[in-house]
This record gives C-alpha cells, structure tokens and sequence, in this order.
C-alpha cells in the first residue's frame, strides 16, 4: 500500500513542479517554495537573483522520498498524542537545536510549550548532505541533552520513558526526529 502512495506522491510532485516552472510574482521574482506554505528560504545567489531552477522529470531520481511536510506534521498532532504543542520559529532554532536556516531548505518543528514534558518532534530538509548530517548531529544532541534535563528534574520522572526510544533519522537530506508517548508510531509516519 505504501508503495502505491510513493508513486501517486512522486507523480503529484512532479506534476506540481512544472507547472510552477517559471513562477514570477509582481515583486521581482517568488521562492517556488512558498507557494505551499512551507519556511523553505531562497539559497543566497551568486550568479543571479533568479538563480532557482525547477526539477524536470529527468532530474528526479527514481530514489528520490518525497517529503509533504505540512501533512507528515498534521498527520503526526492526530494520530499521536502531544501536549501543548507550539511551534519552534526560525530565529529560534540555534537556541533549540544549535543550526540555523542556512543549513535548512524547509523544516516543521514543535516542542511542548510547557516545557514540563519533553515532547517534541521535527522534520528538517538540509540544503545539503553535508548540512544534513551536521542538523543530525545538532538532533542527537538535543536528544541527549533532554534525557539529563529530565534525569535532573524529579518532578517530571514519570516523563523519562518518552525518551527510552526517541530516535533521529537520516534520508538524504531530510532528518526527523521525535520525543513523544508513542516514538514507534512517530518513526512510522516521519519514515
């Protein structure tokens, strides 16, 4: 079943990035990006401003996972618990998580706005490999650090099997992470 959807998601994608080929908006030019309401950011130029190019199908590997973020992100506040989610924004991420948008494309991210239970989760879509695998090092460590915050914090003891099996994945260069009651369920949906 999940086969099926991959190909129909692919499909879609590639459809929907050629039909944004040559989007230019009345202000000088648009990120392709935003136009699903993603915080992907426009990579700096220095060639052009319109230094943007649109996949064509020839460009996109038959290995290619396609990333919907809003609804892995959507998919994940219904199907598992979380408490008092609040969105992490972008002058945010180095306190959080120590990258910034320059090795970020797109990301979702929520941490419980409590801060009294350690859940929370992330999808993150790298500029690059290389950006890829240092946001993972960044998510291990925020991981880490979290298990220590909760060791140290008696109160909040009963929350500590949240992160037994919190995990942080790498694919290309998409990197999700997740603390959360159901971690298994979260791998499922974030992949």
């Amino acid at each position: 079943m999940k086969k099926p959807t991959l190909i129909i998601a692919a499909a879609l994608s590639c459809v929907m990035l050629a039909g944004c080929g040559d989007n230019q908006s009345s202000n000088g030019g648009s990120n392709p990006a935003s136009w699903n309401g993603s915080t992907a950011s426009k990579p700096e130029s220095t060639d052009s401003e319109n230094s943007w190019e649109v996949a064509s199908n020839s460009d996109i590997s038959s290995n290619v996972i396609f990333y919907d973020i809003s609804s892995q992100t959507e998919q994940l506040m219904n199907e598992v618990e979380f408490p008092s989610m609040v969105a992490v924004k972008e002058d945010n991420l180095e306190v959080y998580y120590g990258f910034t948008m320059d090795d970020v494309a797109e990301y979702s991210a929520y941490i419980c706005g409590s801060g009294a239970m350690p859940d929370e989760f992330g999808i993150f879509v790298a500029q690059s490999e290389d950006a890829a695998s240092r946001i993972k090092e960044c998510l291990e460590n925020r991981v880490e650090a979290q298990k220590k915050t909760y060791e140290d914090y008696p109160i909040a003891a009963n929350e500590l099997y949240k992160l037994d099996d919190a995990f942080v994945n790498i694919n290309g260069t998409t990197v999700t992470y997740a603390i959360c009651a159901d971690n298994n369920k979260a791998k499922d949906i974030l992949g």
